[in-house]
């Protein structure tokens, strides 16, 4: 059987065609913002703020259940809650907005959810990029590193198409979905031997 090769040709074309419009899709995402500085003994603490992130041609973000994970088991979330606009508020069901911030263990959040519903009276908090986790990263070790945090096993990232849409796209079930990363500078005490230089400098310029 001889093939022809327009017969081998737009089966190609359909696939490339394909993978192009998977490639072309802009994805979603967390963003990671780390509020406060850099960390430091006078400074032991930042806050960690996790947003949702999808194509403004999109209308809302319904639900994302994710890991955050912090390279540093040294150092703990706490004073978890759902950030401005939709909060603040501690995580739990708020009317139509339900979220859970995470079981914290090493140093990173488990199993953080957000949901929230666009139907029977509900209006969805609209709008690119959507703070939906915050928390308090507090150090014990002041030892000089950057310390990585990144988002992981993200189970569903699903986004409405319009303010009529009762239920999400899954940007993950479509292959439209990158995972987020930040990061939090850590520097230790200054040294008893550049307190004291500095002390002196400063009284050497009083005397002047």
């Amino acid at each position: 059987m001889r093939c022809r090769a327009h017969q081998l040709f737009f089966p190609l074309f359909a696939t490339y065609a394909m993978c192009c419009a998977v490639c072309a899709q802009p994805h979603g995402t967390f963003a990671i913002d780390v509020i406060g500085g850099v960390v430091s003994p006078s400074n032991p603490s930042v806050t960690v703020r996790v947003s949702g992130v999808f194509p403004d041609t999109w209308y809302a973000l319904e639900y994302a259940k994710f890991d955050l994970i912090s390279s540093d088991e040294t150092g703990e979330f706490s004073n978890l809650f759902i950030p401005a606009p939709i909060g603040p508020y501690p995580h739990g069901t708020w009317g139509c907005v339900n979220t859970t911030g995470g079981t914290i263990m090493n140093g990173s959040a488990y199993e953080a959810v957000f949901f929230q519903v666009n139907a029977l009276g509900c209006g969805a908090y609209p709008g690119m990029p959507l703070p939906i986790w915050e928390g308090t990263w507090t150090a014990t070790d002041f030892t000089p590193r950057t310390v990585d945090l990144h988002t992981e096993n993200t189970s569903e990232f699903r986004v409405f198409t319009d303010h009529n849409a009762t239920g999400g796209y899954d940007f993950v079930a479509a292959g439209w979905f990158d995972h987020g990363f930040g990061s939090i500078t850590v520097v230790p005490a200054p040294s008893s031997g550049a307190l004291m230089l500095a002390g002196m400098m400063c009284l050497a310029r009083r005397r002047r």
